[in-house]
């Protein structure tokens, strides 16, 4: 998720972002975060919604410029409240919209704030070989069963 110093400034609201979820060949897309927050975990591409974009077209510009992969948007597969404390202070609040994707071209490659990006296979993010933000493996329950349906 793309962030900056106002980004990790208490707001007067949630931070409106968008996370794209590409899964392939039993594997799942993901990035490691190079900065605050979650920075070493690693995480669906994603990150702050612009003024005037789409949800879906954050979530593939961020795919873009954390991945150099691109994909065409698919539906929302849930909303969820990212957040992170200090103690009793709240230090960021992310409402984050997460969009199934369909990859289109490109192989991953760490660019903008991520440290790394590659395709991880599912039994690996199972097993705990990667640690992992908050929603990864409910998200990813919920892209399997989605990727199941369609």
């Amino acid at each position: 998720m793309t962030t900056d110093a106002s980004a990790t400034e208490l707001q007067p609201g949630p931070i409106p972002a968008a996370s794209a979820v590409l899964l392939q060949n039993g594997c799942a897309l993901l990035v490691q975060r190079g900065q605050a927050p979650n920075a070493g975990c690693w995480s669906f591409p994603g990150g702050k919604i612009q003024a005037g974009e789409t949800v879906q077209q954050a979530a593939l510009r961020e795919l873009q410029e954390e991945t150099g992969v691109q994909a065409s948007a698919g539906s929302i597969l849930t909303a969820l409240d990212v957040m992170g404390r200090s103690g009793a202070s709240l230090d960021y609040h992310y409402l984050l919209v997460v969009i199934y994707c369909h990859w289109r071209a490109g192989e991953p490659r760490a660019a903008d704030d991520a440290a790394d990006a590659r395709w991880i296979p599912i039994e690996q993010l199972r097993r705990g070989d990667y640690p992992l933000t908050d929603s990864v493996l409910p998200v990813l329950d919920l892209a399997l069963s989605h990727a199941r349906v369609t």
